[in-house]
């Protein structure tokens, strides 16, 4: 199985523009849900985001106190910062990192399986809309040479 990571990568799409290939993606992205492959994958990369997330969270908590010690230090100890607005901040910080490898990892791991279990529709799709989408790039040039 060949792997795709955007959806100019995906042979039924490469004859279109970046618009018209969003407007098929999001046409036919939906039918994905409805294979074991794709619900499998979202699975296994929610697994590998929570563990990755996990590892690097314990180790900046590990060490939350000397970071936040290091950060008044580094400010001169303003009068507004104390050392647990400083620890409030990293632990919010902690939260979005964590959100963020999770989604990331999560995304890296489904996007390629989705996009294979979504090329049929597409094939489908592009077939069905070929007219539409002629009559809307003539139009568009026609717009153009005005």
């Amino acid at each position: 199985m060949k792997l795709y990571f955007s959806l100019k990568s995906i042979p039924e799409l490469t004859g279109l523009s970046p618009a018209e290939r969003r407007l098929a993606w999001h046409a036919c992205k939906g039918m994905a849900w409805r294979r074991w492959q794709t619900w499998a994958a979202t699975l296994v990369g929610l697994g590998a985001g929570v563990f990755l997330a996990y590892l690097i969270m314990s180790a900046i908590h590990a060490h939350r106190y000397e970071v936040a010690h290091r950060i008044l230090e580094a400010t001169g100890r303003p009068s507004w910062l104390t050392l647990r607005e400083v620890w409030f901040l990293i632990l919010f910080a902690m939260g979005f990192l964590g959100g963020g490898i999770l989604v990331g990892v999560t995304q890296l791991v489904r996007w390629p399986v989705v996009a294979g279990q979504v090329r049929p529709g597409l094939r489908e799709y592009v077939k069905r809309r070929e007219v539409e989408i002629r009559q809307i790039r003539e139009e568009v040039a026609r717009d153009a040479s005005d």
